[in-house]
C-alpha cells in the first residue's frame, strides 16, 4: 500500500542525532551502521524527546540492509523495553519500517540493533526517521473489511504478531479494548466483541474467522438446508450459517458451556435471527450429566469434556456439570425432518458426539465438517483411527481443506490429513464458488458500543 494511506508525516528527526552505541557509525548521508557481532547488541540510538501523546503515533525508518539482519525499535527510559520492534534483511532496495508508538506511552529512544546469529555483523544505510500521524485507515479502531474468501495461512492471526502495519495497529487497538463493542460482519450480521478472546481477537484483525472452512457453509447449505453446529461457542459459524439460510431452513446450536452459552444468545439476539434453535447441553454417546473443564477468558473456545485441555499454554479455571444429550435425541426432540451438514468442535469429544448420532447419520447422510486433533481424541479416550472407522462403516469419504486455495482436496485416509478441519460426505462436495453467497467488499463502518 502507498505509504500515504497511513498519514502525513509531521515531523523529521535529524539523523544527526544518533549516536553508536556498540557498533560503528558513520557521518556519512545516509548514514552508515555496522553493528558489533554479538546477536541483540545495540549499534546505534537517538534520543527521540517526543511528547506523550494521546493518540497513536508513527515512526517510519527508511533503510537498505546491505548485510545480516537489522532490527529498528523504539524503547523506554530503561533502554531494554521495546515499545515496538521491526526486523528488516539484506536486500538490494531501502525498506520501510514502520514502529507503532502507543497512546500515553514515554518512548525515550530509537535504537538499531543486530538480530542476525552470532557471529555475523550487519550494516545498514539509513536514509530518512519521520514521525507520521495516522489516517482514519491506520488509526486501528476499526475492524478489518469482512470478505469471504479463500485465505492463506488463516490461523497465523491467532496470537502471532503480524508483519502488516493495518493489522498490527488492528492488534494493538482490540489489546487495549477495555469493554465489549458492537462491530459488522459479513452478510450484515453483527457482533459483540469482547475483550480478551483470542477467536474475537484474530475475527477483528483479519475480518474473518476461519474463512476456508466458512466457504463450504456458504456453497453446500441453501435457504431450506438444517445446518447443526456442535461447540457453537459464542456462534460465529451458527449466525453465517443462519444468515445464508433465512426463514426456510433451521440451525440448531449446541454449546455445553454456561459462559459461551450466554454469549451465543446475546449475538442471536443482537442480530434478531428467528431461524436459530440454541440448545444448552453437551453432545455425548449416552444422555446423562457430563462435567466439562472450562479454559480461561482468552482461551473460551477450548472448553473440553476432558480433564486436560489439547494445548498446554491453556488454564482450567472451573469444573461446570451440564446436561449431556446425543445428537439422535436432539434431533428427534426438535422434529427435524432433514440435516444437511454438521459442524463439529469440541476438542476431542467428537468420537463420542459420532457414536451418539447413527440413526441421525444413517438417516439423512449430512456433510460433515469436523475438527480432528489425535491429541484431542486421546484426552477423550479416543483416537483418529476410531473416529475414521466410525464414519466409514457409515459410508462416509474423507476431504482436507487446503490451506492456500480453500481447494477442498481427497483423503484415501485421515492418516494423510495436513490440517486439523476435516469434510465427511457420503456424496461428493460442491465446487468452491458455487453457492448463493456473494461477498460484501464494502470497509466495515467503525464499531459502536453495545449495551451491557
Amino acid at each position: 500500500m502507498a505509504d500515504t494511506l497511513w498519514g502525513d508525516a509531521v515531523a523529521s528527526i535529524d539523523l544527526s542525532r544518533l549516536s553508536p552505541c556498540n557498533g560503528i557509525l558513520h557521518n556519512d548521508r545516509p548514514r552508515t551502521v555496522i553493528t558489533a557481532p554479538e546477536q541483540w547488541s545495540y549499534a546505534a540510538a537517538a534520543d527521540l524527546n517526543l511528547p506523550t501523546s494521546r493518540e497513536v503515533i508513527l515512526l517510519k525508518a527508511e533503510a537498505t540492509i546491505t548485510s545480516g539482519r537489522i532490527g529498528v525499535g523504539c524503547v523506554l527510559d530503561d533502554f531494554s523495553t521495546f515499545v515496538d520492534e521491526v526486523e528488516l534483511a539484506a536486500g538490494a532496495a531501502p525498506q520501510v519500517a514502520w514502529l507503532i508508538l502507543p497512546p500515553d506511552m514515554p518512548v525515550k529512544s530509537f535504537v538499531v540493533r543486530n538480530v542476525a546469529a552470532n557471529g555475523v555483523r550487519s550494516e545498514a544505510l539509513l536514509h530518512s526517521l519521520e514521525i507520521v500521524r495516522p489516517s482514519l485507515e491506520a488509526r486501528g479502531d476499526v475492524p478489518a473489511p469482512a470478505v469471504l474468501r479463500p485465505t492463506p495461512n488463516w490461523a497465523r492471526h491467532y496470537g502471532r504478531r503480524s508483519d502488516r502495519l493495518d493489522e498490527r495497529l488492528r492488534q494493538l487497538w482490540y489489546d487495549n479494548l477495555k469493554a465489549p463493542c458492537v462491530i459488522p460482519w459479513l452478510n450484515n450480521l453483527k457482533l459483540n466483541l469482547l475483550p480478551r478472546n483470542e477467536m474475537l481477537r484474530a475475527l477483528y484483525v483479519s475480518g474473518l474467522y476461519e474463512p476456508n472452512s466458512l466457504l463450504l457453509l456458504a456453497d453446500a447449505l441453501t435457504p431450506s438446508s438444517v445446518f447443526v453446529d456442535v461447540g457453537a461457542n459464542i456462534g460465529l459459524y451458527t449466525l453465517f450459517a443462519a444468515s445464508l439460510i433465512g426463514n426456510g431452513g433451521k440451525v440448531m446450536a449446541i454449546e455445553a458451556s454456561s459462559r459461551e452459552f450466554k454469549r451465543l444468545t446475546d449475538n442471536i439476539t443482537l442480530n434478531g435471527l428467528k431461524n436459530i434453535r440454541a440448545r444448552h447441553v453437551a453432545l455425548y454417546d449416552r444422555p446423562g450429566t457430563v462435567e466439562i473443564s472450562i479454559a480461561d477468558e482468552q482461551h473460551g473456545g477450548h472448553n473440553t469434556l476432558a480433564q486436560a485441555f489439547v494445548y498446554d499454554s491453556v488454564a482450567k479455571i472451573m469444573t461446570e456439570t451440564v446436561v449431556a444429550e446425543t445428537l439422535d435425541r436432539l434431533v428427534e426432540s426438535e422434529r427435524l425432518d432433514r440435516v444437511d451438514l454438521i459442524k463439529l468442535d469440541i476438542e476431542g469429544g467428537e468420537l463420542k458426539a459420532l457414536k451418539g448420532a447413527r440413526e441421525t447419520l444413517k438417516r439423512f447422510q449430512p456433510v460433515l465438517l469436523i475438527e480432528v486433533i489425535e491429541r484431542g481424541l486421546a484426552l477423550n479416550g479416543g483416537s483418529v483411527a476410531e473416529l475414521e472407522a466410525e464414519l466409514v462403516a457409515l459410508g462416509y469419504r474423507f476431504w482436507q481443506i487446503d490451506d492456500v486455495t480453500a481447494a477442498r482436496r481427497p483423503l484415501s485416509s485421515l492418516a494423510e490429513a495436513q490440517s486439523e478441519n476435516i469434510v465427511a460426505s457420503v456424496r461428493d462436495l460442491p465446487k468452491i464458488g458455487s453457492g448463493q453467497f456473494v461477498a460484501d467488499s464494502r470497509r466495515t463502518p467503525e464499531p459502536t458500543l453495545a449495551a451491557h
